[in-house]
């Protein structure tokens, strides 16, 4: 069986209502089809456009028009830069927006961080040791430290 047909059995050739043709094997953690090429793992939707439309150029992404990432329909897809990707993003208001606590990924409510301020203008415990109170890393301690996470919140402790 020669790479095309092990990529066309992973696929769902059935258009589901935007017309997408969907990848049904394995995926990436943010949702791209992954196949296996030459012992290396590929993007799927990257090996349906070279299928149809050849190598892609140095430097270009390919991108979805219908912003689905198992999509493997070449019609739908497209190449474009990473900013090009970025623009696309923030066009069609994908952007993750959410702050603190409104933010699916958050570990800590606005009352532990402003509690984990004082903690370092106090001085008196390590970044390790606030990271074990709350049980985040030592890494997000530095970026409420330095302000990088949670700077929405105001400066001062309340």
């Amino acid at each position: 069986m020669n790479a095309y047909e092990r990529f066309s059995a992973k696929v769902d050739w059935r258009p589901d209502e935007r017309g997408c043709l969907l990848w049904t094997a394995c995926t990436y953690p943010f949702g791209h089809g992954q196949f296996r090429l030459h012992g290396r793992l590929v993007r799927a939707h990257r090996f349906a456009w070279e299928s149809v439309n050849g190598p892609i150029p140095d430097g270009l992404c390919v991108l979805h028009q219908c912003d689905v990432p198992r999509c493997v329909n070449p019609a739908h897809l497209f190449l474009g830069t990473q900013l090009d990707n970025i623009a696309d993003r923030d066009a069609k208001g994908r952007q993750a927006r959410q702050q603190g606590e409104a933010c699916g990924k958050s570990k800590l409510t606005e009352v532990q961080v402003y509690s984990i301020r004082s903690y370092i203008a106090d001085g008196v415990l390590l970044q390790y040791e606030i990271a074990d109170m709350f049980n985040v890393t030592t890494g997000a301690i530095g970026h409420i430290k330095t302000r990088r996470t949670w700077s929405h919140l105001a400066t001062e402790v309340r």
